[in-house]
């Protein structure tokens, strides 16, 4: 059953939360709605065909590295398992996400930076991107990379993304 989305992310829900899990991402014949990015509802980019194993193994990964992430804060090994399951999905925005937070946590600020670069690349209207981004420049922590001026023009890139989604009516 559709719940949520419309086209390609109503078939990434169902897929995703039904155990039927044939498919990672949206059908490269149809193109996103620009609401549903600006809303960052997930799109990614073109991943080559996965069989039904890799498929399977991507999402047994993917479910343990955000389970040892939320329920232990276990950031090193999360880490190597996001970095397993892009191995096999690379631009599964979700999994560079989150391996950019893990590396936060861990202190890789160089790191962290460079997926929340590679997330805004795949999906230029990633809200979260940004602001991970902006985020990671203003953490006094990050040595060299602190950096007020970078970290506010990040947010400013992510509120000027967000703005129209937020202007909508209805929302």
């Amino acid at each position: 059953e559709v719940t949520e989305g419309k086209g390609w992310q109503a078939v990434a829900v169902t897929v995703g939360t039904r155990g039927d899990e044939s498919a990672i991402e949206r059908p490269r014949s149809q193109t996103p709605d620009p609401g549903d990015i600006a809303h960052g509802r997930q799109y990614t980019q073109s991943t080559p065909e996965l069989t039904r194993e890799q498929t399977k193994q991507f999402w047994d990964t993917y479910r343990r590295a955000i389970s040892l992430m939320k329920t232990e804060s276990n950031w090193d090994k999360s880490a190597v398992l996001f970095r397993e399951a892009l191995a096999i999905a690379p631009n599964h925005e979700d999994s560079i996400y989150y391996l950019g937070n893990c590396l936060f946590e861990l202190g890789d600020y160089p790191g962290a930076i460079a997926q929340f670069q590679r997330l805004v690349e795949i999906n230029s209207h990633s809200l979260r991107g940004n602001l991970q981004i902006g985020a990671v420049y203003a953490c006094p922590d990050a040595g060299k990379l602190f950096d007020l001026n970078a970290a506010e023009h990040a947010l400013q890139r992510a509120l000027a993304r967000d703005g129209p989604a937020r202007r909508r009516p209805g929302l």
